[in-house]
């Protein structure tokens, strides 16, 4: 699921017909009656302000005891990439994307505090059965010592594993 046709046209030639692709925006009912054992959302809700929706949409698709496992950036290397005005709260910012066309795109963004992310997983419904902070593997360090180190330094991304109460 995404919102951009053009992400989702590279996800197909990506990936071929080994899966089911839909444009869709997660800040409105998705239009999917199936259930499922596993939702996996990566990096996508960094992009909707409001979370009850998504939330409440991956509770209503899985079945009892279904689990929930989402990736989202990490509030401390979120921060200062961004500098928010607060460390608290949700603030709108903007990234600027380069790579996916000639020309560098500007994506919204919203930053979130680590209360800003757990609750509305616990309001949701959720269970979280775990919290981990990406690190980089050891083989970049050779590739790019730069990232590397910038990554060891400041965790990027965390990964939520929760399922349904």
């Amino acid at each position: 699921i995404d919102v951009s046709p053009s992400m989702i046209d590279l996800a197909k030639r990506r990936v071929g017909p080994e899966a089911e692709f839909l444009i869709a925006d997660l800040a409105k009912p998705l239009e999917i009656d199936e259930e499922f054992d596993l939702v996996v959302s990566s990096l996508a809700l960094d992009y909707v302000r409001d979370w009850s929706m998504p939330l409440g949409e991956f509770r209503r698709l899985l079945v009892g005891g279904g689990r929930l496992v989402m990736s989202v950036q990490h509030p401390m290397g979120s921060y200062e990439w961004f500098r928010p005005p607060s460390a608290f709260g949700v603030h709108y910012c903007e990234a600027t994307w380069t790579g996916f066309t000639d020309d560098p795109v500007v994506v919204p963004d919203y930053y979130r505090s680590f209360e800003e992310i757990l609750n509305p997983i616990l309001g949701a419904g959720f269970q979280l059965h775990g919290l981990h902070e990406t690190k980089p593997v050891e083989a970049l360090r050779e590739i790019n010592p730069r990232k590397y180190q910038q990554g060891i330094t400041f965790p990027t991304f965390l990964v939520l594993d929760a399922s349904l109460r």
